[in-house]
């Protein structure tokens, strides 16, 4: 199996966690570059004993993903390397009932099981919630679309713990990506011009790099879409700030197109919960 295709099966794991340590990005945001369509922000990883969903198969960052203690998702996944394309379609429920710690700290979150749970009708599976250095840690549940993304999803639980649940929510458009081309080598001395089509949601771009130690792609600057017009652009001040690739593929550019509603309220459960629909597009690249 070569290096990219390597890359891209790892990457493909929907269940894939990554840790992070606890410091901003190596990039320095200069204030022209939060000029035009784009609004960059450097991305904080959690601390490193802490294991959360990597943001290119959930669509929400590590730091966000822990201001949460429940999650109803449901995400359309591409990943493309410029030789294969791999797509996916799931939904993902998970309400937390208790920390998880170590001897480091805060490690997790332990699942709960609230009785059957029905997302358009059918219902999900509860799977068993792992957590990295712990091991089975209560449940979650899991729906597999077989690569269908409908314009409306709705969740519908009535457990005795955390009281009823029935919400529902719109998707977004299918994302797209026209430019740049996966698989390509981008000169970091040119500005980088960022195509895609869907139009319908809000758009953000997380670049990642891959940690030849860890085995991870380790998220570091979202990008946010101030206005979803297809078009883009990355300046090349900020890319002379990244190292050059020292393997294919080494970069990539997460396109997540969502639709969200945050600090829902359920009765009787004292988390917030986050909701989102996402068509997430991962695009590998390098860069010279």
């Amino acid at each position: 199996m070569t290096t990219r295709c390597h890359i891209l099966t790892s990457a493909l794991l929907a269940t894939l966690l990554l840790t992070g340590c606890h410091q901003p990005s190596e990039i320095k945001l200069a204030p022209e570059e939060d000029a035009g369509n784009l609004e960059a922000r450097a991305v904080i990883q959690p601390d490193s004993n802490v294991a959360v969903s990597s943001v290119d198969s959930s669509g929400i960052l590590a730091d966000e993903q822990l201001r949460f203690g429940a999650w109803l998702t449901v995400t359309h996944l591409c990943y493309d390397d410029g030789k294969n394309v791999k797509t996916a379609s799931f939904s993902r429920v998970f309400i937390a009932d208790s920390t998880l710690r170590s001897a480091a700290g805060l490690a997790g979150f332990r699942g709960m099981f609230i009785g059957p749970i029905l997302l358009n009708g059918s219902l999900m599976t509860p799977v068993v919630h792992r957590v990295k250095g712990i091991g089975d840690s209560g449940v979650e549940y899991l729906a597999n679309l077989n690569g269908a993304f409908e314009s409306r999803y709705r969740w519908r639980a009535i457990p005795t713990q955390v009281g009823e649940i029935d919400q529902s929510i719109d998707t977004p458009d299918t994302i797209r990506l026209t430019s740049p081309a996966a698989g390509s080598v981008i000169p970091r001395s040119k500005d980088l011009t960022l195509r895609w089509r869907g139009g319908r949601g809000n758009l953000s771009v997380i670049l990642s790099r891959y940690h030849e130690v860890r085995g991870v792609f380790i998220p570091l600057v979202e990008f946010r879409v101030r206005v979803n017009n297809g078009v883009a652009v990355v300046p090349a001040s900020f890319l002379r700030q990244l190292p050059p690739s020292t393997l294919p593929n080494s970069y990539m550019l997460t396109f997540v197109l969502s639709t969200r509603r945050e600090e829902i309220v359920v009765a009787n459960y004292a988390g917030k919960l986050i909701m989102q629909a996402a068509s997430i597009y991962n695009c590998f690249v390098s860069l010279k």
